[in-house]
């Protein structure tokens, strides 16, 4: 992730994916979803919550997938 003004890029950088990268990239987009969901609850956007909401409702539906397959 980079900074560039107030702009902020996300990308994989270019050549092989090692684990380091995987992680660092991981890490980055960790942070940039905290921030991101921080801005929407500061301006009390309602869609934090449901972004909240579905992503753990995601992660349980793959769960029992997997329990159950």
């Amino acid at each position: 992730m980079r900074c560039e003004g107030t702009k902020e890029e996300l990308s994989l950088p270019p050549g092989t994916i090692t684990r380091s990268r995987v992680k660092k990239f991981k890490e980055s987009l960790q942070i940039y979803v905290g921030k991101l969901l921080e801005h929407m609850e500061d301006q009390g956007s309602i869609k934090a919550q449901v972004i909240i909401h579905t992503q753990l409702g995601f992660q349980c539906f793959q769960q029992a997938q997997y329990v159950f397959s």
